[in-house]
Order: C-alpha cells, then sequence, then structure tokens
C-alpha cells in the first residue's frame, strides 16, 4: 500500500509543477466488505472546508456532514439512528486560515469505526472505543499530504443502512 501512496503523492506533484491542477480525486477507502453495496455520494470540491459534522454510535460511524466555505452546505450522507440516545454527535470547525491535510478510517468488516482529521494546525476525530468488547479494526487506511502544497477540499464515498462504509477525499492546491 505504502508504493501506492507514493505513486499517487508523485502524481499530485507533477500536476501542480505543470499548474494544471484544479481538484484531484482519491479513494475511497473503508470497509471490506460493503465494496459495491450501499449509496454512493460526492460532494465534489470546493474551495475549503469549514465544519465537519460526525454522527456515530456503539458500533461505528452512520452519517456524515460537511459544510464549506464557499457556502455549500452537503448533505448527511449516512442514516441518522431514530433515538438520540443511542447516537452521539461531533462538530469540527475550522479556523479561517486552516485546512485539512489528512483523513484516516479504522474499519470493520462492514463499517468506518473511528475516523480522524489532520489540519495544518491540528488533529480531530471520534467514533468507537477501541477498548469496547465490541471493537473489532479490520483495516486502517489514511489520504495524506506532507508537502504542504496541497489540501482536503472535498470528500465523497458509500454509506449503508447502519455505516458509513467507505470514505474518499478531493484534494486542490493550497
Amino acid at each position: 500500500k505504502k508504493k501506492k501512496k507514493k505513486k499517487t503523492n508523485r502524481f499530485r506533484a507533477k500536476l501542480l509543477k505543470a499548474g494544471t491542477m484544479t481538484s484531484y480525486s482519491e479513494g475511497p477507502l473503508g470497509s471490506i466488505l460493503s465494496d459495491n453495496r450501499g449509496v454512493a455520494w460526492d460532494d465534489g470540491a470546493h474551495d475549503n472546508v469549514q465544519t465537519i459534522r460526525i454522527y456515530y454510535h456503539a458500533l461505528g460511524i452512520n452519517t456524515v456532514q460537511f459544510v464549506y466555505r464557499d457556502g455549500t452546505k452537503g448533505d448527511e450522507h449516512g442514516n441518522r439512528r431514530p433515538d438520540p440516545k443511542t447516537e452521539k454527535m461531533q462538530k469540527f470547525s475550522l479556523e479561517e486560515d486552516e485546512y485539512l491535510t489528512m483523513t484516516y478510517v479504522e474499519s470493520g468488516l462492514i463499517g468506518i469505526k473511528n475516523i480522524l482529521f489532520q489540519t495544518n494546525k491540528r488533529r480531530m476525530g471520534c467514533g468507537v472505543n477501541p477498548n469496547d468488547l465490541l471493537y473489532s479494526q479490520e483495516v486502517a487506511d489514511a489520504f495524506g499530504s506532507t508537502d504542504g502544497k496541497t489540501k482536503i477540499v472535498g470528500f465523497h464515498g458509500i454509506y449503508g443502512n447502519q455505516f458509513l462504509h467507505k470514505i474518499g477525499v478531493h484534494w486542490a492546491p493550497v
């Protein structure tokens, strides 16, 4: 997997150097058993991410929503739990000069368990407690840029009846 990541980063670097990169998509990555099942979604590429909302329960993440600096409010991608006692919501707001540089996911067989975002200033994330008896991590994947030249400007993925299955990113120059 590291070879693939290096190739992707080299490709992104070539596009930046040539001045032809407006945006570039990567992924989605996530759970193993949900490759072609569920509802595909794509917020597209925007100027920057402003707010992230993640809804999760004891078994994993069920819904994500992104608000972008250009005023676009993405849909809620996933299916919310009908019982608010079993669902938690985590909201992350980015500062005006802050941008996303990495998305890291831990997935089980059928859904994303934890999600972590890194910006040029901090890390933030949420999800299932890894010490919980029901926790089972099968896959851990990340999209990241350490060159300081690209940022995450949008998201796409797949969700099912109970879980967010996969997530991918759109990149653009900083």
